[in-house]
């Protein structure tokens, strides 16, 4: 009897149990759209993660890709066909007549607009580097394929420099100068409203384009200063602006996708790119002399078959070798190796690029009347100074101040490629934008591969593997420079003695 009725009770609290059960699975189905509109209120106001995704911009910032992606497409194929068009023209009709020189910009504004101009060039790469992660989740890319377009810019870069700059020689710096300007404008658009990763790459191939410009702004220098004095000055102003670009731009970048969207800063971009292709359109004059036309294997062989001018090509791509080895790596040293955060690397970047930007002012106040005696000293402080720190370093591979304290004295000492620039161009005034390429290329080309090398130390042997191969670099860059004046080189190179006033 007890049995029956416990069991009674128990059958009536289970059919109480499910009835309850069946009212709340109700209850839950009706409010299924209230709480989905919850959650989206929730994450378009309070920037919570909705569906999954990280919290990162505003939500009709992220769906520009997908609502203005013609934008994108259209720049891209209108930019092809341009570029498809005037390769036909100069085929069939030959390449316009060069415009007479005109010195109407003052060398002050001149100088205040080339330092402007490559500051804002770095930005284009370094900006969005931070957002790398977040640009693969909206575009759909792997993350091969969007760090990729670091190593297409870099490439397309030197391939155009090679072929406009030397244009520059025959038509004139100007039209290729606004046309790079205008380049810039129209891929930092595209890639703002890029709608996938494959029109992004395409995108930042027209932005790479036209940050080939930046050996321009040399030729440009070299054509507008012919006293050597102030040349120096010029281009140290210069250089300064391109450090303090590489060294903010990945901070303002990173500020600004975080506060917004990634895409914003290449909106911002475009405005500048804008603002600058409009003066240089309205004010900045022709600044190529009027010389004899040479064939392009002509004035190639003129340089290459200098040996002092290719004793300074070479110094400069140990130079860039032995400074490319750290930015490339130090984030594998500091992140993987001493467990850093990517804090502490963005910090030491900065560091290593503000100790960079010091050294120029530092040069400048204690250069001699000689560049090229103050090329000798700069070197040699590189070249020798940095490689015994690196050795030194290289005892005390367990420590991480020991690679980045012998990085900065080395980011100190890079001030010695100003002064073998200018020593450089000096006899090349005829063919500046020739030679500008070529020196761009052996800044750019060999460092690669010195750069490629240092990674592979760093994966063999960990920071002492990198560190000895630093000195190494260093110390075959015053071998290298040393070697050619022994050799008497600067005295075939230079038979007026003009890089010794």
């Amino acid at each position: 009897m007890v049995c029956d009725v416990t069991s009674a009770s128990w059958q009536r609290g289970a059919d109480s149990s499910q009835q309850s059960c069946l009212h709340l699975l109700q209850y839950d189905v009706a409010l299924e759209p209230l709480k989905t509109q919850g959650v989206q209120w929730l994450a378009q106001n309070m920037r919570m993660p909705a569906n999954g995704d990280q919290p990162h911009g505003h939500g009709d910032l992220a769906e520009l890709g997908h609502r203005f992606g013609w934008v994108c497409s259209s720049v891209v194929i209108a930019i092809g066909t341009l570029l498809a068009v005037a390769f036909l023209c100069a085929l069939c009709i030959g390449l316009p007549r060069k415009q007479p020189k005109d010195r109407s910009t003052s060398d002050w504004a001149l100088t205040v607009y080339l330092c402007i101009v490559t500051t804002f060039i770095y930005f284009g790469t370094d900006q969005y580097i931070p957002s790398l992660p977040q640009m693969g989740r909206d575009l759909k890319g792997s993350e091969t394929l969007l760090s990729g377009s670091v190593q297409l810019s870099f490439l397309v870069k030197a391939l155009a420099a090679l072929l406009f700059t030397p244009l520059s020689d025959y038509i004139g710096r100007r039209p290729i100068f606004v046309s790079c300007l205008v380049a810039l404008v129209m891929g930092s658009l595209a890639s703002a409203f890029a709608p996938t990763v494959y029109w992004y790459l395409a995108a930042r191939a027209i932005q790479s384009l036209g940050e080939a410009l930046e050996p321009l702004v040399f030729a440009t220098i070299r054509d507008c200063f012919p006293d050597m004095q102030e040349r120096l000055l010029c281009m140290s102003a210069v250089g300064s602006m391109s450090l303090i670009g590489k060294a903010s731009a990945p901070v303002l970048g990173g500020l600004m996708a975080e506060a917004t969207h990634w895409r914003v800063p290449f909106l911002v971009l475009s405005l500048v790119w804008t603002g600058l292709a409009c003066w240089g359109a309205r004010y900045l004059s022709e600044t190529s002399p009027e010389t004899e036309h040479y064939s392009y294997s002509t004035r190639l062989a003129r340089v290459l078959s200098d040996p002092w001018l290719v004793t300074i090509l070479l110094t400069q791509s140990c130079i860039y070798g032995t400074y490319y080895s750290f930015t490339a790596n130090i984030s594998y040293i500091a992140e993987n190796i001493h467990n850093r955060s990517i804090a502490t690397t963005s910090y030491l970047i900065a560091g290593f690029s503000l100790c960079s930007t010091v050294g120029i002012p530092v040069a400048q106040i204690f250069h001699s009347s000689s560049i090229l005696r103050t090329a000798k000293l700069w070197v040699t402080a590189f070249g020798v100074g940095s490689g015994l720190i690196f050795l030194l370093a290289a005892f005390f591979s367990e420590q991480l101040w020991s690679y980045t304290g012998s990085s900065m004295v080395m980011g100190f000492c890079y001030t010695c490629c100003i002064p073998l620039s200018v020593i450089y161009l000096e006899p090349l005034a005829d063919i500046a934008g020739t030679a500008t390429a070529v020196l761009v290329f052996a800044q750019g080309g060999p460092p690669a591969v010195f750069s490629a090398i240092a990674t592979q130390c760093a994966i063999w042997d960990g920071q002492r593997g990198i560190t000895a191969f630093q000195a190494a670099s260093a110390l075959l860059t015053a071998t290298v420079f040393w070697l050619g004046l022994l050799l008497g080189f600067e005295e075939a190179g230079d038979p007026d003695g003009k890089a010794a006033k």
